[in-house]
């Protein structure tokens, strides 16, 4: 945990910390600076513990405890379309890698949609039976609870089919 960034550390280890930024987060008016700079920086902190395989930390401080994931275009990996809860979030970090292998999903863009946050997602992944190496953009659409916690997880496969359900309620 020592090669985590000080804020990263201190979210790990006083989650108290992680439910105020959060509160704060969703109080601060969309496209002010500080939002931008908080909110720019948990999507960082929270792909940081996702490749530090650091699921348990991500799926409590980050995610509501009834939370739901949703799978859109991931048909072809046989994955469940629908994840819920906290518990569901370990259980789909576990079959995507092993379904999919190696894995690393880089933040590239951060859009402050207020109740919902859309975060354009680079993959880049090794397939455990094919071998074959995969790089893809995807769209990661959060839904945020009042509280500032996901509430629900929209998983795109395709950036654009992200970018298509913005203007859909």
């Amino acid at each position: 945990m020592s090669k985590l960034p000080l804020d990263a550390r201190l979210l790990v280890r006083v989650p108290r910390l992680a439910g105020l930024v959060a509160a704060l987060l969703v109080r601060a008016p969309p496209g002010t600076p500080l939002r931008r700079r908080l909110l720019s920086r948990v999507v960082v902190l929270g792909f940081l513990l996702n490749e530090r395989e650091d699921y348990e930390h991500v799926a409590r401080l980050m995610y509501e405890s009834d939370s739901e994931l949703r799978l859109h275009g991931y048909d072809a990996m046989g994955l469940p379309d629908r994840y819920t809860g906290r518990a569901g979030l370990l259980a789909f970090l576990d079959d995507w890698e092993r379904e999919v292998g190696v894995a690393r999903w880089l933040p590239r863009e951060v859009i402050d949609l207020g109740d919902r946050v859309l975060v354009r997602v680079q993959f880049t992944g090794v397939g455990h039976r094919s071998s074959a190496a995969l790089t893809h953009t995807s769209g990661w659409l959060f839904h945020l609870s009042p509280r500032g916690r996901i509430a629900v997880h929209d998983f795109y496969w395709e950036w654009q089919d992200a970018l298509d359900t913005l203007g859909s309620p």
